[in-house]
């Protein structure tokens, strides 16, 4: 083989073997991120846990659309769902109109509802509510402080708080909030704290 073609195949090979070193990198770059997610992720999970029925709620501090300041201790003695999401999340998108169903239905029953928004700004959430009008309370997590302390991994994720401000529900994903079963488990919930705090009233005489 004479020396211009040696010289042509030598370098069509070193840069296969530059390509190569490439995707490896690549790979490995992709496979440390995967194994760090699936740890994260089962990290997470186990922190769940922490917060599963019967646990207190975390507490919150957190601004609504018109700047008003809202504490979950305020709604001490409500039953209480709280539900995390953004304006990305098409499952987000999804149940928003079940949910206002559901509050249509609710609202009289002592139960309230939150829609606590994770990182978007002002201006973003009053866009997305032109789209997707949402008949209940709308606070702003702006930081994603809050949705760490509740452990929340993906959206939407649900929290149902009892009227002694303890989980006792948590959902994954959307909903249809206003089918019976779902309307009837949190009725249920609602009426169990309406018991818990007449028996607490009753033995409080004694």
């Amino acid at each position: 083989m004479d020396r211009p073609r040696l010289k042509l195949v030598v370098v069509n090979i070193m840069r296969m073997n530059r390509h190569l070193k490439l995707k490896q990198r690549v790979t490995s770059t992709l496979l440390v991120m995967l194994m760090t997610y699936c740890f994260s992720s089962v990290r997470a999970d186990s922190q769940l846990e922490k917060t599963q029925p019967g646990l207190p709620a975390p507490g919150f501090e957190l601004q609504d659309m018109t700047g008003q300041i809202h504490q979950l201790e305020t709604y001490a003695g409500k039953t209480v769902i709280v539900n995390f999401w953004a304006v990305w999340c098409a499952p987000c998108r999804k149940e928003i109109p079940a949910m206002n169903r559901a509050l249509a239905k609710l609202k009289d029953e002592n139960v309230v509802m939150l829609g606590i928004n994770v990182g978007d700004k002002h201006e973003a959430i009053t866009a997305f509510s032109k789209d997707y009008p949402m008949d209940f309370t709308v606070l702003m997590d702006k930081n994603g402080a809050v949705s760490q302390r509740w452990q929340v991994t993906g959206f939407p994720t649900t929290y149902i708080v009892n009227q002694q401000g303890r989980v006792v529900k948590r959902f994954v994903g959307d909903r249809e909030w206003d089918e019976e079963s779902m309307l009837n488990s949190v009725r249920s919930i609602a009426a169990n704290g309406i018991k818990s705090n007449r028996i607490k009233k009753i033995s409080n005489k004694f």
